[in-house]
This record gives structure tokens, C-alpha cells and sequence, in this order.
């Protein structure tokens, strides 16, 4: 098991012995996977998830002693232990739930845009708009009369003006 001396003097090796000191807490069983704390000679620690599947070993970073501490550690480890005990391919299961978590995101942005793309359409053919474009073609055809008469309607419409014309 790990402990607050253990880590004190492993640190103290590494810098002393100029190469990396590792530390297990480990219970002595064969489980497929261990916490361990990598001593750097620099002073700095890191603790490690390590497993094996299909006969590699893995390894997952935990983060770093300064921002872990032990009981912190051996709870991520044990976090990354359940998983290990559904599936011993940790990493694999990490990948496939973000990729599901990425594709959950891009299917929401769609919707997103979709909805977005909507309102701009409704925004833009309300029925001011379209009487609007209408009031212009009537002009170019030179029926200013109609036009005017257009704009005189337009304005008894004002509380449905901003209103998209499919909802009227």
C-alpha cells in the first residue's frame, strides 16, 4: 500500500538515484489491474492506472500528486477498476463512449441548426415581408393605385406583420 512516507522517501530515491521510482498499491492479489505512483527524478509524481488486456499492458494517467492525493487516486483507480471488471479493454470503452458522447453533441448541433434555419425562414417570409415584395412588383409594373392600396392594407395588418405567413 501506498503511503504518505512511502511516496516521501520514493521521491527522495528517485532524485538521489537520478531514475524513475514506481509504487504500487497493491494488495498482493493478481486482479489485472494496480495503481501506481511514478516518482520522477525531477521531484514531480504521477499516478498511473495500469492494466492487461489481450497480454499488452495499458496504462492510464491519473494526474499528478500535486493536484491527487492517494485517497483521491484509489478513487479514480477504482472508478476505472468497475469499468475494467465490464470490459478489460479500459481504453476502448473510453474511446467508444466519447466517440457516442461526440456524435450525441453533433446530432444535438444539427438540431440546433435545423431549428435555426427554421426560425430564419419564418423570420424572413412574415407577412410584412412578403407584402413588402409585393408592394415592389406592383410598382414596377406601374400600378402604383394597387401599391398604395397594398400599403394602406399593410397597415391595418400591423399586429400580424411579424407574424410568418404559413402561421396566418
Amino acid at each position: 500500500m501506498i503511503t504518505s512516507l512511502g511516496i516521501k522517501a520514493a521521491q527522495a530515491k528517485a532524485k538521489q538515484s537520478r531514475t524513475d521510482v514506481f509504487l504500487s498499491d497493491d494488495t498482493g492479489k493478481r486482479i489485472g489491474w494496480r495503481l501506481l505512483l511514478r516518482c520522477l527524478s525531477s521531484g514531480s509524481a504521477t499516478w498511473i492506472f495500469r492494466y492487461t488486456h489481450d497480454g499488452k499492458r495499458n496504462q492510464i494517467n491519473l494526474g499528478n500528486l500535486q493536484t491527487l492525493d492517494i485517497s483521491s487516486a484509489r478513487r479514480a483507480a477504482t472508478d476505472y477498476a468497475a469499468i475494467y471488471k465490464d470490459t478489460p479493454d479500459v481504453l476502448g470503452k473510453l474511446r467508444a463512449d466519447e466517440q457516442t458522447k461526440q456524435a450525441g453533441i453533433k446530432t444535438e448541433q444539427a438540431k440546433i441548426a435545423a431549428i435555426e434555419e427554421s426560425r430564419q425562414q419564418r423570420n424572413k417570409y412574415t407577412l410584412s415581408g412578403l407584402m413588402t415584395v409585393y408592394v415592389d412588383y406592383l410598382i414596377k409594373q406601374g400600378k402604383v393605385i394597387s401599391a398604395r392600396d397594398v400599403v394602406s392594407l399593410s397597415q391595418h395588418l400591423a399586429p400580424l406583420a411579424n407574424k410568418s405567413a404559413a402561421e396566418i
